[in-house]
């Protein structure tokens, strides 16, 4: 599958346009369903040594401290 890209200054940051043929249909709905889900990430909190979820979108930066990495 090749992917055409065509860039839009007028085109609202919060949408993206994709024209596909309809044999595509069920493909797309996939690929929308997997953008559409939140993805986390797992982490041990040092403090208690317990596993933590993170949803990546609450994420503000990461840190690498040798092979720890800290997470804000």
């Amino acid at each position: 599958m090749k992917f055409n890209y065509i860039w839009k200054n007028k085109q609202s940051i919060s949408e993206i346009d994709i024209i596909s043929n309809p044999s595509n249909k069920e493909l797309l709905l996939t690929f929308e369903q997997h953008f559409s889900q939140p993805i986390t990430l797992s982490a041990t909190d040092f403090k208690t040594n317990r596993q933590i979820m993170i949803e990546l979108n609450d994420i503000e930066a990461m840190e690498a401290s040798g092979h720890f990495t800290k997470i804000f």
